[in-house]
């Protein structure tokens, strides 16, 4: 059976703070998510070198607090099931580790809500 988490936060490229509150506590019911996805990449013309930072700086980070103990979910950009949208990675995690009681509850969050 799939660990259920209470709780999925995502943490995009320009949130890497370490001292930011919710990484005082070690809590086994939440799920920090960075994502490299094209919507990120591609909505304005950026340096390669700029995305090849952020993205080199969020995967780091990301090791750091999986050693710490933090539950830590990273999508890298060429990954299988990267669906290359905030929304629709959001979702099918939501789904996978059921922190929504249904998936009708789930579909009413997102109504209306578009993939970028």
């Amino acid at each position: 059976m799939l660990k259920k988490y209470k709780s999925i936060k995502l943490i995009l490229g320009d949130q890497l703070n370490e001292q930011h509150p919710w990484f005082n506590k070690i809590d086994e019911n939440v799920l920090f998510v960075p994502m490299e996805v094209r919507s990120e990449t591609d909505y304005v013309k950026h340096h390669i070198q700029k995305v090849v930072a952020i993205f080199e700086s969020m995967l780091k980070f990301s090791e750091v607090f999986v050693a710490k103990g933090h539950q830590v979910k990273y999508f890298k950009i060429n990954d299988l099931d990267n669906q290359q949208s905030f929304t629709e990675n959001f979702i099918a995690l939501a789904k996978q580790f059921c922190v929504c009681s249904s998936p009708m509850i789930l579909n009413k969050i997102f109504n209306g809500f578009q993939s970028v």
